[in-house]
């Protein structure tokens, strides 16, 4: 039996070809069978903060943060807690003041939660009453080293984009839901606060934003029963203040 040269080529390199693709396949088979390595969770780096609680337009009542600390009820709007300090993961829950933390109860839900931005030690958490008995948290910080003295923070919590003049022909436009740092030339200035509606601007209203004790201040834009925007400051940290004991 006879053999032509060109067709045993022409077979060398089919066979080639094929064991070539069947190896290729063999190891991505392989490789896909072989499980994602696992991915460990990253934990947050612990804080070390001291905070008080600030009831936004309504009644709070006790709320606990640990199996051993809880806030004091606030039974008016507009009051603030005593100092509390906490040192753990940025990320805190607060919980109904009768939880349970027993190692047999149910996991507890928190009502509300809120997470400490670097930079700061001291802040207020503002909170504000939310659907299905929950709350939101809003942290201001008191010493934020981001925002030095003297300096103004203007808290935009509205559904409109506000225009704030200050300082002879300076302007801060705020977007809804956003926070602008605007510097003043003295201890007291007035602020011309202005709003955008259906893309035209309508001035709301004059006030005078005055610097506290460290040279900064916390206002909040936001609406009220009366009219569409007022404007709120965050009342200045005590001097001494303390939790009460733990129970």
């Amino acid at each position: 039996m006879t053999y032509n040269p060109a067709v045993l080529m022409r077979l060398l390199r089919i066979y080639r070809h094929w064991i070539l693709v069947l190896g290729q396949l063999s190891f991505a088979i392989v490789g896909s069978a072989q499980s994602a390595p696992a991915t460990v969770p990253v934990a947050e780096e612990p804080v070390a903060v001291k905070f008080m609680l600030y009831s936004w337009q309504s009644s709070l009542p006790a709320l606990r943060y640990s199996p051993h600390d809880k806030t004091e009820p606030l039974p008016d709007p507009f009051c603030t807690s005593s100092i509390h300090a906490y040192a753990g993961p940025a990320t805190l829950n607060f919980y109904s003041a009768n939880v349970s933390f027993a190692p047999d109860a149910p996991k507890p839900e928190p009502l509300a939660t809120v997470t400490f931005p670097r930079g700061a030690t001291r802040f207020t958490l503002l909170v504000a009453r939310a659907p299905g008995g929950r709350y939101r948290i809003y942290a201001v910080p008191l010493d934020d080293a981001n925002t030095p003295a003297p300096s103004i923070r203007l808290h935009n919590f509205t559904d409109l984009n506000l225009a704030v003049a200050y300082a002879d022909r300076n302007i801060a436009e705020i977007s809804a839901g956003s926070t602008s740092v605007i510097k003043p030339t003295g201890q007291a200035m007035v602020i011309r606060v202005a709003g955008q509606k259906n893309g035209r601007w309508r001035r709301l209203f004059n006030n005078v934003a005055e610097l506290g004790p460290d040279g900064r201040k916390d206002i909040i834009l936001a609406p009220d029963g009366n009219r569409p925007i007022s404007m709120y400051t965050i009342p200045p940290w005590p001097k001494e203040r303390t939790a009460p004991p733990r129970i």
